[in-house]
């Protein structure tokens, strides 16, 4: 429901009263009883929870900070002032809480609203890699290369998709497919004739070996 005009200046009257006790008395656990006190009449009173924020941020109360942030962004309407809100919680709950999980879901958040969002795409790669969740890396990268332009770009994530393949999850065929995908991009991309080349060395295709060799060969002169 829409706050009449008196609530309106009743919460700012309460507000008022948390800041004298957290600045100019310098308690901050009565600030704080006041704060939530105006968020108990206005859950998303930004004020009150920004003002929270610093408490938390003072006491280095992590989890609370991550709590109130997302409380923040449910207030929130504007869509660049959200991202940057969830990414403050991912960077806590990964640097100062190392709850990687729940960083990954804080960004999967993200993607659900945003799925397009490189940057989102780019830190939950990281936090793959961090956790040691091969198949998600790959599916993220694969994402990642679909929604990037520059082909040297595409044949690197490609080919780094590959190598997850084969060496991480041991299934060849993806990584061929990969390699494949990287020199469709970039003809001339080195790294993935080797990686063909080493593949089809390993099962015995000694026709494709040579055919990869020649193709290197002429990439080099």
């Amino acid at each position: 429901a829409t706050e009449t005009t008196d609530e309106v200046h009743r919460l700012h009257c309460l507000f008022k009263i948390a800041e004298i006790y957290e600045e100019k008395i310098g308690d901050d656990s009565k600030a704080q009883e006041r704060y939530w006190h105006v968020l108990e009449l206005s859950a998303t009173f930004l004020p009150a929870l920004r003002a929270l924020g610093r408490i938390f941020q003072r006491r280095e109360d992590w989890s609370s900070l991550v709590n109130l942030y997302l409380r923040e962004a449910e207030a929130i309407a504007d869509s660049g002032h959200w991202l940057d809100v969830m990414g403050r919680v991912s960077v806590l709950q990964e640097e100062k809480l190392g709850a990687l999980d729940a960083a990954a879901r804080t960004w999967e958040m993200v993607l659900e609203k945003m799925p397009d969002y490189l940057p989102a795409l780019r830190a939950l790669a990281r936090l793959h890699y961090r956790r040691g969740d091969w198949a998600a890396l790959a599916a993220i990268n694969l994402r990642e290369a679909a929604l990037t332009s520059d082909p040297q770009t595409v044949a690197a994530l490609l080919h780094k998709t590959g190598e997850i393949y084969e060496d991480r999850l041991a299934t060849a065929e993806d990584a061929i497919r990969c390699y494949r995908g990287a020199l469709d991009h970039v003809p001339n991309f080195l790294p993935a004739m080797r990686s063909l080349g080493r593949l089809a060395a390993r099962r015995g295709a000694w026709k494709e070996v040579v055919e990869t060799e020649l193709l290197e060969a002429e990439n080099v002169a």
